[in-house]
């Protein structure tokens, strides 16, 4: 199956400030993302892996973070991956509440920044699990696929304002 995935790159240079000084990171998870899919893995294998290496290159010394991953397709089971055992516990978790900042980047298209989870009402279940887990701050990126599958990457960041506008 040939996966087609647009992060949006550009858009989250110019809305969130992550500590990249440029777009280098973001462009090498997104090759890295490719040679995934032209290694023609199982659908889960290529999510586990991409969401470890997003997680391994987006974070920093001091700056921990982690990834969980869902892709959705008709006819076909939920796939979901993450980094961490913390970050796959609230991509589950979102699947049980029907909401949170991935399932809303996926339903507005539309990144999902929550700079400090102190602050954040909309999903508060979410919020109890993502502070438990040690998670301070989420940026929910989605993935705009071929035909009608939809997907999100969720990154967790361990201290709040680890994205900001």
């Amino acid at each position: 199956m040939l996966l087609w995935l647009f992060i949006f790159v550009r858009e989250e240079r110019s809305l969130v400030v992550t500590d990249v000084a440029d777009g280098r990171v973001f462009a090498d998870v997104a090759a890295h993302l490719q040679d995934l899919v032209l290694g023609n893995r199982g659908v889960e294998q290529l999510l586990q892996d991409l969401a470890e290496y997003s997680a391994a290159r987006l974070g920093s010394a001091g700056r921990d973070v982690s990834c969980g991953i869902r892709l959705t397709r008709p006819k076909k089971p939920t796939a979901m991956a993450g980094s961490s055992p913390g970050s796959c516990l609230l991509t589950e978790l979102e699947d049980t509440q029907g909401d949170g900042p991935g399932l809303a980047a996926i339903r507005t298209r539309g990144t999902v920044l929550v700079p400090d989870l102190e602050h954040e009402d909309r999903w508060p279940e979410y919020v109890v699990a993502a502070r438990e887990q040690g998670i301070g701050s989420v940026l929910g990126i989605p993935l705009i696929l071929e035909g009608k599958d939809l997907g999100a990457l969720t990154l967790h960041f361990e201290q709040p304002g680890g994205v900001q506008r």
